[in-house]
């Protein structure tokens, strides 16, 4: 089996929509730790406890080092991209996974799979931040100063996370610890990177043209300011609901990638050849 970009983006976008109640129920799980730590930090007695400890300690450290490293929505979202892959995997091998199954074996292996999702936010989002911090202008989180500057970082983005996709996948379906799980996506990717990459930036451009289009539709295309409140509050729901809607397909792609590569690379699993002799 090869390798291929239109082949790997239509196994996903098929098992995605086939399995996108399942895998919206999952995603509604996984926020509910979002939504109840927001709700905390809400709380007067918390949230000013929360600023104290976290908030303002990084802050002294560098600004944007509050707005970048203080949010712990990533460990929830790695949980979902765990248990998304053990479901689009097993689709994949012929196998029955639920999406309970898939829970539960992410939540034993969740150590594991915390680590490498802090790995690989160090090696993308790690980077983005240190320019951030390099590019820092007169106290404020400093916005590029052009489109050309915008696509590149985001570039730099892709090309970095290109190359450590599918460690999460790897993690939960081969139970491999932190650091060899980054080492086996960078094995994995070997002689397909230029693939890799080229699906990694098919999903970033849509994501982009949706988010950016959200955001034209709801606060650039009016002139009207008396209502950009109100516009606002829409925006950030529906903004949300998108987000929530969309989440899931990364982790499908994800794994859909990881098992492609492997295939490409070791040919059928033991289970599959098992089920061909039968």
């Amino acid at each position: 089996m090869t390798f291929g970009v239109g082949n790997v983006l239509g196994t996903t976008v098929r098992i995605w929509v086939r399995n996108l109640p399942r895998f919206f129920l999952l995603t509604v799980i996984c926020y509910v730790p979002i939504l109840a730590w927001n709700l905390a930090i809400s709380i007067d007695s918390f949230g000013g406890w929360v600023m104290e400890h976290v908030d303002f300690p990084l802050q002294r450290l560098h600004p944007a080092l509050q707005l970048e490293a203080a949010s712990g929505a990533w460990i929830p979202f790695a949980v979902l991209g765990a248990a998304i892959a053990m479901c689009t995997v097993g689709r994949l091998r012929d196998e029955r996974v639920s999406i309970w199954q898939g829970l539960a074996w992410t939540l034993r292996r969740l150590p594991w799979i915390v680590g490498v999702a802090f790995l690989v936010r160090i090696v993308t989002y790690g980077v983005s931040l240190t320019i951030t911090i390099a590019r820092w202008d007169d106290g404020r989180y400093f916005l590029l100063r052009s489109t050309f500057e915008y696509v590149l970082v985001e570039l730099l983005w892709v090309v970095l996370m290109s190359l450590v996709f599918v460690a999460i996948p790897v993690a939960i379906v081969e139970r491999r610890g932190v650091f060899a799980s980054i080492r086996r996506s960078l094995v994995l990717g070997r002689g397909e990177r230029i693939k890799v990459f080229a699906v990694k930036l098919v999903h970033t451009v849509v994501f982009s043209a949706v988010f950016f289009g959200t955001t034209w539709l709801f606060l650039v295309s009016s002139d009207d300011m008396t209502q950009y409140a109100d516009r606002l509050v829409i925006y950030a729901y529906v903004r949300f609901g998108i987000n929530a809607f969309l989440m899931s397909l990364a982790s499908v792609l994800a794994a859909v990638v990881y098992e492609r590569l492997r295939a490409a690379k070791e040919g059928a699993t033991p289970s599959q050849l098992q089920t061909v002799f039968d």
